[in-house]
Parts: structure tokens; C-alpha cells; sequence
């Protein structure tokens, strides 16, 4: 009586083959709503599918470690204004990336300047 209830339900549309598509939509930053879309099943199921299918579950996390390793170094080249083509800091480009340049250069910025005169009389 066990075994029949074991199989009693709808089959599961999984197979091992869905395991390198949802690795690459997970490449691209895919949720697992898009995910769900994607393979034309609702979220729960793909969270199903991550609980009960241990290399579905690791090629979902790994592709999503890759994507957001991607977001991250893009957001902090932007943050420091990094020109991969050029292998330098464009100053010229954001000011917070001018200011970062010049604290670590010789020779004083020429913007900013002490003001060495006395105080105007009331």
C-alpha cells in the first residue's frame, strides 16, 4: 500500500538535462520566477527541484555565484572609474575617481588651494 501511494500524483517534468539550461539562464542573472517561466512550471516547482535535485540545486547556486561575481566587478570598476582598455583610473571621467587619484599623487591638486589671507573687517 506504501509503494502505490509513493507514485500516486502527477509526474515530475524534471530531468538531468534541464540541469545545464538552467546553468546558463543562471549565468545571466535568471531568478527562480524567470526560471519557472523559462521552463513553463510555477516557482514552487523550481524550488522543488532545488531541494530535491542536489546537481540542480549546484548548477543553479554556481551559475548565480558566477553572475553576481560579474555584478560586483563591474560595479566596482565603475566605482573607481577603471578603463579596461587603457589599464588606468580616467580621472577626467567621475569626480569621486579624481579626488581617489589624487590623494595617492605627488603633486598637489591644483583645484584646491589654501586660502592664506586674513579675514575680511566688518
Amino acid at each position: 500500500m506504501r509503494d502505490a501511494m509513493s507514485t500516486m500524483g502527477r509526474p515530475s517534468s524534471y530531468s538531468t538535462d534541464l540541469c545545464e539550461l538552467a546553468h546558463n539562464y543562471c549565468l545571466l542573472g535568471a531568478t527562480n520566477d524567470e526560471l519557472a517561466e523559462f521552463f513553463g512550471v510555477s516557482p514552487r516547482t523550481i524550488d522543488n527541484w532545488i531541494a530535491g535535485h542536489p546537481e540542480f540545486e549546484t548548477v543553479v547556486k554556481d551559475g548565480r555565484v558566477v553572475a553576481d561575481a560579474r555584478v560586483a566587478r563591474g560595479l566596482y570598476a565603475r566605482a573607481i572609474g577603471y578603463d579596461r582598455r587603457r589599464g588606468r583610473v580616467r580621472t577626467s571621467a567621475c569626480p569621486a575617481s579624481q579626488a581617489y587619484a589624487n590623494l595617492f599623487s605627488m603633486t598637489p591638486t591644483p583645484s584646491i588651494s589654501m586660502r592664506t589671507t586674513s579675514p575680511a573687517p566688518r
